[in-house]
C-alpha cells in the first residue's frame, strides 16, 4: 500500500519536476535573448557587446548541465535515507503500537499519528524529501512516547484487574482487565486474566458452597466442588493446595476405614470381605507399616481356616476309618503348620496304623509266612506294638485279631497221619525222621512241607504238602514204588 502510494507521489512529483524544469528552461532562453536584444541595440561599440556575450551565454548555458549532474545524486541519498527511515518505523515502532488500540484511548492521538504518516509518504511523493525525513521522525518520536505511555497504563490496569480478581471481585476486575486490553490486546497474560475473570460469576457460588462444606467437614462434598471450579480455571492456587490437602485427607479416611473393616472381617473369618478390603488399602498407599500387619492377620487367618477345614476333614477320615486320607490331609496341614504338636502327631499315628495295616495284611494273605521264626517274631512284635493304636482302627483291630488268631494256629501242631508200606523209609525234610511204617500219627505245625521216602531199589520219593491253618488233621501217603 505505501510503495502505491510512494510510486503515485513519485510520478505525480515527477511531472510536475518535468514541468518546473522545461518552464525554467524556457524563462532562462527568453531573459538570455532579451538581454542580448536590449545589449545589441544600445550605443555601445561593437566589440563591447562581443565580449559581454561570450561573457554571459556561456555562463548561464554552463550553469544547467552543472545542477543536472548533482541534483540526482543528492535526491537519490535522501530519498534512500526515507525508504529506511520508513521501512524501520513500520518494521518496529509501528507494530508495538499497532498493539494499542489507540482510537478508542485517544481518538485525537490516533488522527494525529495516522495523519502524519501520510503527511510524509505525501511529502516524500512531492519530491520534499527533507519534509519528508522531518515528519517520519516526528511521527516515529509522537508513536514512541505514546508506547511509553502506553506501556505504563497497562501495567497500571493490568496490576489493578489482578488485584479486584484475587479478592473475586468480579465487576471492578472486568473495568480494569478491559482497560488493561486497550493498551495492550495482544497480551497473553491480559488475556488469560480476562477469561479468568469472566468464569467469576460461574465460580463465586461454588466458592460459597466450598466454604459451607469446609465448616460442614464434608470433605468428599469440599474436594467435588473445588474440582469443578478448578475444571473452570485451574489457576486458583489456594484451591490448588486445598484439594491436594483433602486429596491427602479423604484417602486418610478411605485408608483407615478400609483396614477398620478388614479387621473386623478378620474377626468374623470372613476371608473374602477382609482381602476386599486389604486390597482397597493397599491400592491407597501400599507402603503403609498397617498393611503388613493386617496382611499377616489375613495369612494367618487363612492358614487357620485352612487347618481347622483340613482338621474336620480328618475327623471325616477318621471315623470312616480311611487313614490314607486322613494322612494325605494332615501333610497339607503341615505346610502351614510345620509345629504343630497335634498335627505332627496325629500323622504319625497315621503313618503307624498305614504302616501296620500294609503289614498285617501281607501276613492274613499268606499265613504260612508266619511259620518262619524271624517273620513269627517280627508278627508277634507288631501286635504288641499295636494294642492301644489298634483302638483308633477298626479295620486295623481286625487285621491284628486275624494275625493274632493265625499266630495261635501256627503255633498249634497238628495230628498228621503218614501212610506208608513198611518197605519205604520215611522222612520229613527240616524236621526230622519218620522211619519205616506202614501208618504212623506226627503232629506239625500248619505250613508246607517235604515228605521224603527211600527204599533199595527204588527211585526216591519227594512229596510236598500244605498243611491248611484252618485244619484239625492231615493225612499224608508216601510209598517208594518205582524201581531203579
Amino acid at each position: 500500500m505505501l510503495e502505491k502510494k510512494i510510486e503515485e507521489a513519485k510520478q505525480k512529483n515527477s511531472k510536475q519536476r518535468n514541468q518546473l524544469i522545461l518552464g525554467s528552461f524556457l524563462v532562462v532562453i527568453l531573459c538570455s535573448f532579451f538581454i542580448y536584444i536590449i545589449t545589441f541595440f544600445k550605443i555601445t561599440p561593437r566589440e563591447e557587446i562581443s565580449n559581454r556575450s561570450t561573457q554571459v551565454l556561456p555562463q548561464e548555458v554552463q550553469n544547467l548541465p552543472q545542477k543536472k549532474s548533482t541534483t540526482p545524486i543528492i535526491k537519490d541519498r535522501i530519498r534512500e535515507e526515507f525508504i529506511e527511515a520508513l521501512n524501520n518505523y513500520e518494521s518496529s515502532t509501528e507494530i508495538e503500537l499497532n498493539k494499542i488500540d489507540l482510537q478508542s484511548w485517544d481518538k485525537e492521538k490516533y488522527l494525529q499519528i495516522t495523519k502524519l504518516k501520510e503527511q510524509a509518504i505525501l511529502s516524500f511523493g512531492a519530491g520534499r524529501f527533507d519534509e519528508a525525513i522531518s515528519k517520519i521522525s516526528h511521527l516515529k518520536e509522537l508513536a514512541s512516547e505514546l508506547i511509553n505511555e502506553g506501556e505504563k497504563f497497562f501495567i497500571e490496569e493490568f496490576d489493578q484487574a489482578k488485584k479486584f480478581y484475587q479478592t473475586d471481585q468480579f465487576d471492578d476486575a472486568k473495568f480494569h482487565i478491559e482497560k488493561a486490553l486497550i493498551f495492550n490486546y495482544n497480551s497473553t497474560e491480559a488475556l488469560e486474566l480476562q477469561e479468568n475473570i469472566n468464569a467469576l460469576p460461574e465460580i463465586l457460588p461454588l466458592l460459597k458452597e466450598i466454604k459451607v462444606a469446609d465448616i460442614e467437614n464434608n470433605y468428599q462434598k469440599e474436594y467435588a466442588l473445588i474440582n469443578k471450579v478448578l475444571s473452570k480455571n485451574s489457576n486458583r492456587s489456594e484451591l490448588v493446595s486445598r484439594q491436594k490437602e483433602l486429596a491427602r485427607i479423604i484417602r486418610e479416611k478411605s485408608f483407615k476405614s478400609f483396614i477398620a473393616e478388614a479387621l473386623k472381617a478378620i474377626e468374623l473369618e470372613n476371608i473374602k470381605k477382609a482381602k476386599e478390603n486389604f486390597l482397597a488399602a493397599q491400592k491407597i498407599d501400599p507402603n503403609r507399616t498397617e498393611l503388613s500387619n493386617l496382611e499377616k492377620k489375613l495369612t494367618n487367618l487363612e492358614k487357620e481356616i485352612r487347618l481347622n477345614n483340613i482338621l474336620a476333614n480328618v475327623k471325616l477320615a477318621v471315623e470312616k476309618d480311611d487313614w490314607v486320607s486322613v494322612k494325605k490331609y494332615l501333610e497339607l496341614a503341615l505346610k502351614d503348620t510345620p509345629n504343630n504338636s497335634e498335627v505332627v502327631n496325629t500323622l504319625s499315628l497315621a503313618d503307624q496304623i498305614i504302616k501296620f495295616k500294609t503289614l498285617f495284611s501281607i501276613y492274613i494273605k499268606d499265613p504260612y509266612k508266619l511259620a518262619n521264626e524271624k517273620n513269627n517274631k517280627e508278627i508277634q512284635l507288631a501286635v504288641d506294638q499295636t494294642k492301644d493304636i489298634s483302638l483308633l482302627s477298626q479295620s486295623l483291630e481286625q487285621k491284628r485279631q486275624t494275625i493274632t488268631s493265625n499266630l495261635a494256629k501256627m503255633n498249634n501242631k497238628i495230628p498228621v497221619d503218614v501212610i506208608s508200606d513198611q518197605n519205604t523209609y520215611v522222612l520229613v525234610r527240616g524236621v526230622g525222621k519218620v522211619g519205616v511204617i506202614q501208618k504212623k500219627t506226627i503232629h506239625l505245625k500248619p505250613g508246607s512241607y517235604t515228605f521224603e521216602g527211600q527204599r533199595a531199589g527204588f527211585k526216591s520219593k519227594l512229596v510236598k504238602v500244605l498243611i491248611p491253618i484252618d485244619q484239625t488233621s492231615f493225612t499224608i501217603k508216601v510209598v517208594c514204588d518205582e524201581p531203579i
